[in-house]
């Protein structure tokens, strides 16, 4: 699971291979170990932070998002999703 986190922030998995990786993902988010539900939790993140960036790339006919937006809307979705987090976390 880390690696994956690392080679989907690196941006060197291919898109069509995402799907996959977040089945197998939510596999393990029901696994009884913490540190695996922990460690599929990253992962998930990383996966919903690249649908981000790159859904509106595919819904739209640009090949590139400019760099500037990339982080800006990955950083909002860390934002958005840690605060889920921590919700979550309250209940």
């Amino acid at each position: 699971m880390k690696v994956f986190v690392k080679l989907i922030g690196l941006n060197v998995i291919s898109r069509d291979r995402y799907h996959e990786i977040l089945e197998k993902t939510i596999m393990r988010l029901k696994d009884s170990t913490v540190n695996v539900r922990k460690n599929a939790l990253k992962l998930l993140i990383s996966v919903v932070c690249i649908y981000k960036i790159i859904l509106p790339m595919v819904t739209t006919d640009k090949k590139f998002i400019p760099l500037n937006d990339v982080i800006r809307m990955n950083q909002q979705t860390k934002a958005d999703l840690a605060e889920l987090i921590e919700s979550l976390s309250k209940k």
